[in-house]
């Protein structure tokens, strides 16, 4: 996920109009319960420009991203290196993040709840210790008992969590967080409450059959503004949009299309 870069230029307000626009038609939308919610959603991740804004100003979209959060049916957490995966977190109100390191196991300080450092094998003590607080801990491949036992006795205030490489039957019990495979099954034994399905790298999210409340998916930091809408989308699946309603919402695709040409015409759209 890029940082913010600066404001749009005054050639740009076409662009800025609409995407004022179309957010304040989803807050309409879900205020009212009204049966074009998905469509608004639909406009808005329609409009590569209009994302790319977003992504670049989510400021313009806070309340937004906030409401989408109570409509999703599971939690949506971010995987990336940690300053993308907190920004990520942070600008769309998404419920988690699984943090990289740097090489030297160094953090920004975590924000909020569920942040989590994410290591490749199990760390020594004085590994432990170098982490910073107010992060879990999830180390890749499934811990044998005895290694989340000392675990456990290394980072008595450390939430413990474990990334399955592969699909497996059985887990140790005591994880506090278990993160899979994309489409892997439940393991018959030992799934902590809290379990996360990693998702694929392109593509809406899958969510599997059968998930256990607090569940969630996860995506890349670049991802993560679309999968937050399109979560959304899938908490109602409301009818077709009454002909009565079809204008005023023709009228924002139309002019979201509208502005998406002119800006690559004029070399402002998004960005690679």
């Amino acid at each position: 996920m890029r940082a913010p870069e600066p404001s749009l230029d005054v050639g740009d307000d076409a662009l800025a109009r609409t995407t004022e626009a179309l957010v304040a038609a989803a807050l309409a939308a879900i205020d009212d319960d009204a049966p074009t919610f998905a469509d608004t959603l639909a406009a808005i991740a329609g409009a590569p420009a209009v994302l790319d804004l977003l992504t670049r100003e989510p400021e313009r979209a806070g309340v937004l991203f906030v409401e989408l959060r109570k409509l999703r049916p599971v939690t949506l957490w971010v995987r990336d290196e940690a300053s993308a995966a907190l920004l990520a977190k942070r600008s769309f109100a998404l419920d988690g993040a699984l943090c990289r390191p740097g090489d030297d196991l160094s953090l920004p300080p975590a924000e909020a709840r569920e942040c989590w450092v994410e290591l490749a094998r199990v760390p020594d003590e004085a590994q432990l210790s170098a982490l910073r607080p107010g992060y879990g801990l999830v180390v890749a491949g499934v811990l044998a008992a005895e290694e989340l036992t000392a675990l456990r006795r290394g980072a008595r205030l450390r939430a413990l969590g474990a990334r399955a490489l592969a699909p497996t039957a059985a887990v140790p019990p005591g994880l506090d967080l278990l993160v899979l495979p994309a489409g892997a099954p439940l393991p018959n034994e030992g799934a902590p409450a809290r379990v996360l399905w990693l998702g694929s790298a392109e593509g809406a999210p899958h969510l599997p059959d059968h998930m256990p409340a607090s569940s969630g998916v996860v995506c890349a930091a670049e991802h993560a503004l679309s999968w937050a809408l399109a979560l959304a989308s899938r908490r109602r699946r409301p009818e077709p949009s009454a002909a009565r309603d079809a204008g005023p919402r023709q009228a924002l695709v139309g002019e979201a299309a509208i502005v998406e040409r002119s800006s690559k015409e004029r070399g402002n759209g998004p960005r690679p």
